[in-house]
């Protein structure tokens, strides 16, 4: 559950820092 919600705010953080992309790969 927690993951899921990690998920959705990392997504958002994609959205203004690409950098995060590579974060977003990793969950």
């Amino acid at each position: 559950m927690e993951n899921h919600a990690n998920r959705n705010k990392i997504s958002n953080n994609v959205t203004q820092q690409p950098q995060f992309t590579r974060c977003s790969q990793t969950f």
